[in-house]
C-alpha cells in the first residue's frame, strides 16, 4: 500500500511526535506507526536519508522536510 499523508508540523515536533499524532487520528490504520516502530520492521527516511528509531524522537523538523516510512512486506 502507497499513500502520501501531508501533515503540517508544529514548532520543536520531532517525527516520532509527528507519526503519534497520524496515529492519533488513523490516518492510515490503528497505530500503524506505532507497530512498525516496535516491530522494528520499518525504515524511517527523512528526506531520503534514514533514520535510526533513537533519531525519531530526537531529530527536530524543519519547513519542508519529508518523512517516508516503509514497512516490512511479508511474502510466502
Amino acid at each position: 500500500m502507497n499513500e502520501l499523508l501531508e501533515e503540517r508540523y508544529q514548532a520543536g515536533d520531532t517525527p516520532a511526535a509527528l507519526l503519534g499524532r497520524l496515529d492519533k487520528r488513523k490516518a492510515v490504520q490503528r497505530r500503524f506507526f506505532s507497530k512498525v516502530v516496535k516491530s522494528g520492521n520499518g525504515i524511517f527516511l527523512l528526506n531520503g536519508n534514514r533514520l535510526e528509531l533513537n533519531d525519531l524522537k530526537q531529530k527536530q523538523l524543519a519547513d519542508g522536510d519529508e518523512i517516508s516510512v516503509l514497512s516490512a512486506i511479508a511474502g510466502g
